[in-house]
């Protein structure tokens, strides 16, 4: 990106150049990319030992080893799956018990878990994670107070430093200028945390005195009541004083989504979150079978949960299982191949990809992933340590790598939006000016130490061997604005 862009941002008084009093990154805490990342092939065999081996606890599945359409019948093929993946589940004499598994920790989540499985029979990848993440009485965003920092199980790259926010903020205006300068726009966060990167997001705008005026309001996608206080603190002490025009509000859920007016969206961390169903392929049987959660007994009286298959065709296996969902479904699969498939975030994405295209506006997310089919990646973190998946339900975060190319599939198949990345964190944020925002803030700095900090910070948001190769970024836009800031190729 042209740095002289970025010149007025960037010789702003020290005040606002060094948010070292707001945020640091504490030593100790973890990032989710603190797992071995898992393999990027989708070959259940070459992923087993990552899966077994790990005294820490990821759950052991190591049984499973044997064995164009229209873009609107894409979508309703989409829709009618999600409206029943509540009862997407298999009867328990279907299911075949896997060898393995981990006793669990007697959370109320669990006993509640357990219960509904020995009446029901065995549920879903999927609906384990929707369960363990989001259940009203005891899922991890409604009942845990903290996620983030210290006292989490995690942190994410705008509480790192303030230096990604700021360059997320200059897109979004660099956006509103492409679009010609509209008279309003609402800004919309998914999953905002602690609500640091709006904050930051806030003060870029206050630079930009035209931009600031034309922000109507603001929303936050957050289902968590406890979050919903400290991200409202934050925008009040760290983010820039809002006019009086804008609006503030909480929404449950990405279809509460409504405005008449040009929207602009950002994700950070919030797709990796939503459920997948998992699919393992067995030869002897020539299908892919949905692997599931059961409950087995265990003669210490205390039960365990189990990973099994099921040997009869799921709703979820009919439905997603196919080239124009997946985009790297495999067409002479394995015996051991896995697959996952996350339709929540496609479903999700469309919508926000409709408003895009009627409205104007641009979307831009980050996430730790894969181009392909990153299968198995479901992984859990407690305390800021890898933790078994089946462990502790509704206590540790759950999440799943994104698959930004059956994304990327899904957008091409919906109405017309210009589609930017993929790309790496490290190369977006290098691309936005992030080494030259750098050097700013170490000249306004008067430590040492400070100065040594923001380059640790530096590294860690766009170095190959921490956040900067994992994580990936990707935007889409209204056909109308060409090109994108930060992004060299076009889809």
């Amino acid at each position: 990106m042209n740095t002289c862009f970025l010149s007025r941002f960037t010789k702003c008084g020290a005040g606002f150049l060094d948010r070292a009093s707001i945020s640091r990154c504490i030593p100790g805490q973890t990032s989710r990319t603190a797992f071995v990342q898992p393999p990027c092939s989708t070959n259940f065999r070459e992923s087993k030992m990552l899966l077994s081996s790990s005294t820490q606890g990821r759950q052991t599945i190591t049984d499973l080893s044997k064995p164009n359409s229209s873009s609107a019948g894409v979508e309703s093929c989409v829709s009618k799956a999600i409206q029943q993946a509540a009862s997407m589940m298999n009867d328990g004499t279907n299911s075949k018990i896997v060898e393995g598994g981990e006793t669990v920790s007697d959370t109320p989540l669990a006993r509640k878990l357990r219960q509904q499985i020995q009446v029901r029979g065995p549920i879903s990848v999927a609906d384990w994670m929707r369960a363990t993440m989001t259940d009203p009485e005891y899922g991890y965003y409604v009942n845990k107070e903290e996620v983030l920092g210290q006292k989490g199980d995690f942190i994410t790259a705008p509480e790192i430093s303030q230096m990604f926010g700021e360059m997320v903020g200059i897109w979004f205006v660099n956006l509103w200028m492409q679009m010609r300068g509209p008279r309003k726009f609402r800004m919309v966060e998914l999953g905002p945390g602690k609500g640091t990167l709006m904050a930051d997001l806030t003060r870029v705008f206050s630079q930009f005195p035209d931009v600031f005026k034309a922000l109507s309001g603001i929303d936050f996608v957050e289902s968590s009541h406890a979050l919903s206080k400290q991200q409202l603190q934050t925008l009040k002490d760290r983010g820039a004083a809002l006019p009086d025009n804008v609006t503030v509000q909480w929404l449950a859920s990405v279809d509460e989504i409504k405005c008449t007016e040009p929207i602009f969206v950002v994700a950070q961390e919030f797709v990796d979150a939503l459920p997948v169903h998992q699919f393992v392929y067995s030869e002897n049987k020539r299908m892919w079978s949905e692997v599931m959660v059961d409950v087995e007994s265990s003669t210490s009286g205390e039960p365990k949960f189990k990973l099994v298959k099921a040997n009869g065709k799921t709703l979820a296996a009919s439905t997603f299982l196919s080239p124009h969902i997946v985009k790297d479904l495999p067409s002479d699969p394995k015996d051991g191949d896995m697959v996952e498939v996350c339709p929540d975030a496609q479903r999700m994405l469309g919508h926000i990809q409709r408003l895009v295209s009627q409205q104007g506006g641009g979307f831009l997310m980050f996430d730790y992933g894969a181009l392909g089919n990153p299968a198995p990646s479901v992984q859990a973190l407690y305390k800021h340590e890898r933790a078994d998946i089946l462990d502790r339900p509704g206590q540790v975060d759950l999440t799943a790598h994104v698959d930004f190319g059956s994304l990327c599939l899904n957008l091409q198949a919906g109405p017309k939006v210009n589609i930017f990345g993929p790309l790496t964190q490290g190369e977006f944020l290098q691309n936005m000016g992030m080494q030259e925002r750098l050097a700013a803030l170490k000249n306004a700095c008067k430590s040492d130490e400070r100065r040594h900090q923001l380059d640790r910070d530096y590294r860690r948001l766009v170095g190959a061997n921490e956040m900067g190769q994992l994580f990936k970024c990707m935007a889409f836009s209204h056909k109308a604005v060409d090109g994108s800031a930060g992004f060299v190729t076009q889809q």
